[in-house]
């Protein structure tokens, strides 16, 4: 009786994809044009730029995640478009001269 446990890390990363296709669906509608001042607004809030910051390594890794990539690349597009110093920083990082 009980769980085979050489089936957990297949659901965790079938519960992971799941995840991130949601938060994809998610942002996917959040940036359509409709909401421009909540971008805008967004991207130039401290919480949200500390928040950038703070995992930017982890967004820059979901760039090469499929599923995901094209709503990463918006995430850093929004923000590079509204807030121009963090955009440098931004472009820095993707760069890696900083």
């Amino acid at each position: 009786m009980g769980y085979d446990i050489n089936n957990v890390g297949n659901i965790t990363t079938t519960i992971n994809s799941l995840k991130r296709s949601s938060a994809s669906k998610v942002l996917s509608i959040l940036f359509k044009d409709e909401f421009k001042n909540t971008l805008e607004k967004i991207s130039q809030d401290e919480t949200y730029i500390e928040y950038l910051k703070t995992n930017i390594n982890d967004l820059l890794l979901l760039i090469t995640d499929k599923t995901v990539s094209h709503v990463v690349a918006q995430i850093l597009q929004m923000f590079t478009k509204y807030n121009k110093g963090l955009g440098d920083w931004i472009i820095g990082k993707l760069l890696d001269i900083n």
